[in-house]
């Protein structure tokens, strides 16, 4: 058996400071970090806030950027008349959306009644398929279930065309919504309808030629029953 030499005793080596270029010697307890901890780190409630907060701003620009906005007409609008549904209603596309607009005061005949459907082919012949511009001064209210329009005056090619309609014989101006006109558009649709008349343009080309409000009066007696 070995054992340890009388008189000698045991050398150990002593611990040198590591030595890093650039950094010098590093401390004892550098070499030995401090354990992390495993309990989860939680912001100050301030910033959990401010996180949740960008969060439901996010989520609102995903919103709106996804769900397209139609915007109301309002004043001065242009488009194209993409179809025409009787002699005084159109439909007007800006791109963005479909307009149904019933020209401002005039009344053509109905689809369904005399001259409804030539009326709806003249105003086919001025605008299908073209540019027009819009001025509308309102929305006209409907019953529940049905499209509301957009009342306006029309323009193509610098011309007005509920005027065109009234002066080629294909609409009356519509008296009951004349207050509505300024006092030149009223002379000027007044003068139209009596220049027609005189020269049976169109409808007057009939001396029994019903009003349209007349027509539906008449219509909504025959369904309720009435005399």
């Amino acid at each position: 058996m070995h054992g340890h030499l009388p008189g000698r005793r045991k050398q150990t080596r002593p611990k040198l400071p590591l030595f890093r270029p650039g950094h010098g010697m590093l401390q004892p307890e550098v070499l030995n970090p401090p354990r992390l901890s495993s309990t989860p780190f939680e912001p100050p409630t301030a910033s959990r806030e401010l996180v949740a907060m960008m969060y439901r701003y996010v989520a609102a620009l995903l919103v709106c950027t996804c769900v397209p906005v139609v915007a109301e007409p309002n004043g001065n609008f242009e488009g194209t008349v993409v179809g025409v549904v009787d002699g005084d209603t159109l439909d007007v596309s800006t791109g963005a959306h479909v307009y149904r607009v019933r020209l401002a005061a005039i009344d053509a005949p109905e689809r369904s009644q005399a001259f409804g459907q030539r009326a709806k082919q003249e105003l086919a012949a001025i605008v299908h398929g073209r540019p027009v511009s819009l001025r509308c001064d309102k929305k006209e209210r409907r019953p529940e279930g049905q499209r509301s329009r957009e009342i306006c005056t029309v323009f193509s090619g610098g011309r007005d065309v509920n005027l065109l309609q009234v002066s080629q014989g294909w609409a009356w101006h519509y008296k009951a919504y004349a207050r509505e006109q300024s006092s030149g558009d009223r002379s000027a649709y007044d003068g139209a309808e009596e220049a027609a008349r005189a020269n049976r343009r169109g409808l007057w080309g009939d001396p029994h030629a019903m009003a349209p409000w007349e027509y539906r009066r008449e219509a909504g007696r025959s369904k309720g029953g009435g005399q």
